[in-house]
């Protein structure tokens, strides 16, 4: 979060910029991303089968901002 607060205010100062206002900030949920793990041992005739997942929700962020340039 911090690196983009950096990145915002760069980019402001970039055009000309001396001060950011967030106007709107939102996030919706874009999808999910699963990995998957799983191990199977086989003893003679039978098997042992063992696992593990890990589901992380995709999101994605949108922000709108004033750009204020003060003047004397």
């Amino acid at each position: 979060m911090a690196e983009m607060k950096h990145d915002i205010a760069k980019k402001a100062r970039e055009h000309g910029g001396d001060a950011v206002i967030i106007i709107s900030s939102s996030s919706q949920l874009a999808g999910y991303y699963t990995a998957a793990n799983l191990n199977t041992q086989f003893y003679g005739n039978s098997a042992t089968s063992y696992g593990s997942s890990t589901t992380i929700p995709l999101t994605r962020h949108t922000s709108k901002y004033a750009v204020i340039k003060y003047v004397d």
